[in-house]
């Protein structure tokens, strides 16, 4: 995490500049389809400046239909694997671990010298006091990663929030010197209960990354509504590992967890996987 505090908050930059409608442009675009020929090269050129591991993906490029059906490419049976954990989490994607540690008085920090509130992040009071005194991680998946989400556990989800806001960059160097910026940018709160207590993981969107989408629930970002929960009275299962979304291009999950819980061979700025060990119950 960088020294100092961040320079600007998110909150009041807002009221000057939110990106959501350049968000919007972008993802409609990215959702154009392309010529075959075209599509191949821009892809090409962007696993190449980005990094991106096409043998990855089950499809290839020309089997996309746009740029933005790349973005959210499935990857190749095998290419993941999910580590046996019965009382601890796995990693829910692909990315560079920010930040990790014990959550101290409900706040959770950005960077250092800046906090943000877990009840501002989710959005309701009942589930912020049960993870006030829990356990916290932050993966930054950036444009060269996999962009769909997992859950990190077996449990069964009991509902899911959509919060609305701006969509600021979630890049390092944004998050250094942009106060809030996870409170203040649209996010899906999706809460799994589990054998361990509650586990709240939160997908939050950015610039250019406007869409999450969620494989269980109708409910998006970036939509011009106002915030919505989806309560499921009969909550469904999920095993560890189990789709749960998909972002576009690189975005943000921070994940919550009720209680003590101890870090599986973590460090600041590592890459991880999903699927990999990432907490065991202490």
């Amino acid at each position: 995490m960088a020294p100092g505090r961040p320079l600007f908050d998110a909150a009041k930059a807002r009221r000057i500049c939110s990106f959501n409608t350049t968000s919007e442009v972008a993802g409609r675009l990215a959702d154009l389809p392309l010529p075959s020929p075209i599509l191949k090269a821009a892809i090409a050129a962007y696993s190449r400046v980005f990094g991106v591991n096409l043998a990855e993906s089950e499809r290839t490029p020309g089997e996309f239909a746009s740029f933005g059906d790349f973005f959210t490419r499935e990857l190749k049976d095998g290419s993941r694997s999910v580590a046996p954990m019965p009382n601890g989490l796995v990693c829910p994607a692909d990315g560079t671990l920010h930040n990790f540690g014990p959550v101290r008085d409900s706040l959770i920090p950005q960077v250092k010298g800046n906090d943000y509130a877990i009840a501002d992040l989710i959005g309701e009071t009942e589930a912020a006091r049960r993870l006030a005194n829990g356990t916290y991680a932050t993966i930054y998946l950036s444009p060269a990663n996999y962009h769909r989400v997992h859950s990190p556990a077996k449990g069964r989800i009991t509902h899911c929030r959509y919060l609305p806001g701006a969509l600021f960059s979630v890049q390092p160097l944004f998050v250094n010197f942009l106060r809030n910026v996870f409170v203040t940018n649209e996010r899906i709160p999706i809460f799994i209960e589990t054998r361990q207590g509650l586990v709240c993981l939160v997908m939050v969107a950015a610039t250019i990354v406007g869409n999450i989408t969620l494989g269980f629930s109708s409910l998006t970002t970036n939509r011009r509504a106002p915030q919505a929960t989806e309560t499921y009275e009969k909550p469904f299962a999920v095993d560890a590992g189990a789709e749960l979304g998909m972002f576009r291009i690189g975005s943000t999950v921070v994940l919550l967890m009720e209680g003590d819980w101890q870090p599986y061979m973590l460090a600041e700025g590592m890459p991880v996987r999903m699927g990999a060990p990432l907490f065991r119950k202490g």
